[in-house]
């Protein structure tokens, strides 16, 4: 744990500082999506913390997930359920990819 110490640090730290932006610029969802944006973009930029990439262990991830799916779900108002018939074709994707992502790996 104390190896991974240092990235997971840096991982909090910029999803902090990413949701934060993304909430005082008015996003969608800003906590959640800034946070994912900042983390995603250390991530691909390869931006390490001793020695180790940015990252989250496993039983912490679990702990969020639930947290995260919470926050998700608060954010549907009926205003939102109207919508959905617009997006028809973004959720018949999202029918055909799940299953297929989750079969890939």
């Amino acid at each position: 744990m104390r190896q991974i110490l240092p990235a997971l640090l840096l991982t909090l730290i910029l999803g902090t500082v990413g949701g934060l932006s993304a909430r005082a610029l008015h996003l969608p969802l800003g906590l959640l999506l800034g946070s994912i944006f900042a983390v995603g973009l250390a991530a691909i930029l390869n931006l390490r913390a001793g020695g180790v990439g940015v990252g989250f262990p496993q039983p912490l991830r679990n702990l969020f997930v639930p947290i995260i799916g919470v926050s998700i779900g608060a954010a549907f108002t009926p205003d939102v359920l109207r919508q959905m018939p617009g997006w028809w074709i973004s959720l018949t994707a999202l029918l055909i990819y799940i299953p297929v992502a989750h079969g890939v790996g």
